[in-house]
């Protein structure tokens, strides 16, 4: 684990849920994620970060496998909140990431 310090602690209000639907930008399209369409695209992008430094502020992951990753999604990926989009480059012009949204 590298030792990246934290900040202050973020005070927020409770937010609704988001809708499930595409939702187009300038940049990027944040689309509802879709296991069986999205899960190896981003994969390949996390195997990117040699270091996992990627994984420091997050309560799962590296993932060894992509078959870990995949079912790892299929468990918590899929629920009403945390709600996850996988994030499309429109200049790479493919998936780059995914990101969720959460209420608590």
């Amino acid at each position: 684990m590298n030792k990246l310090k934290l900040g202050p602690k973020v005070k927020f209000k409770k937010a609704k849920l988001p809708l499930k639907k595409k939702l187009v930008g300038n940049y990027t399209i944040l689309e509802p994620l879709n296991v069986s369409k999205h899960s190896k695209d981003i994969y390949s992008e996390y195997l990117k970060d040699k270091k996992n430094i990627i994984w420091t502020y997050l309560p799962y992951g590296p993932f060894k496998t992509y078959l870990n990753f995949r079912n790892w999604m299929k468990s918590f990926c899929l629920n009403k909140d945390p709600f996850f989009y996988s994030i499309y480059s429109k200049k790479h012009k493919k998936i780059l990431w995914n990101g969720k949204l959460s209420k608590n």
